[in-house]
């Protein structure tokens, strides 16, 4: 560890746990971040090269009515014709629990989000869109989270308990070690 990084996990450490946790949060957007802005950018690159090609007329727009009309047409084809064919998901599958995987802890099914993780933001005040657009999940599997919080609430506030309990405890004993190695 670089001694600038150690000087700013030391300050990071001094922090009250409510700000800390905002920290680690921010530092978590940011690397959430670094794979976005090379989305953005494939799209941005995208965007200008079918704008290129309309304006140079080597591509011609359609009307999007006639677009929607060929949609509905292989819909139609398929014989999808009313929302109760579409198939449902099951709620109960949305939260599973595996061992190994974010400590057996409940989590977002296919991902490696926690219910925990989806609380912390949640309680941080990030609007469920915000999660689900910043995390990468769509709306659904955000609200199953909350939901299962909700309903499992005592229990997943006393796991957030004594993670924090865990946690302060351990930067008590990094505190004094550091006490006790400035000292010596």
């Amino acid at each position: 560890m670089s001694l600038l990084l150690q000087e700013v996990a030391n300050k990071a450490l001094d922090l009250p746990s409510e700000e800390r946790a905002e920290l680690a949060h921010k530092l978590i957007i940011s690397l959430d971040d670094v794979m976005d802005r090379g989305v953005e950018t494939a799209w941005d690159t995208e965007i200008e090269r079918r704008v290129k090609e309309i304006k140079s007329g080597k591509a011609k727009g359609r009307p999007a009515e006639d677009i929607l009309a060929e949609i509905r047409a292989n819909i139609k084809e398929r014989g999808v014709t009313t929302m109760s064919t579409i198939p449902e998901a099951n709620i109960g599958t949305l939260i599973v629990r595996t061992p190994g995987i974010v400590g057996g802890r409940p989590r977002l099914a296919d991902t490696g989000v926690s219910v925990r993780r989806i609380v912390v933001w949640y309680k941080l005040g990030h609007s469920p869109e915000e999660i689900a657009r910043q995390v990468g999940l769509s709306l659904a599997q955000v609200y199953a989270a909350l939901t299962y919080y909700h309903v499992n609430r005592d229990k997943i506030e006393a796991d957030l308990s004594a993670e924090e309990a865990e946690a302060e405890k351990l930067e008590q004993e990094y505190l004094q070690q550091a006490k006790f190695e400035v000292a010596a």
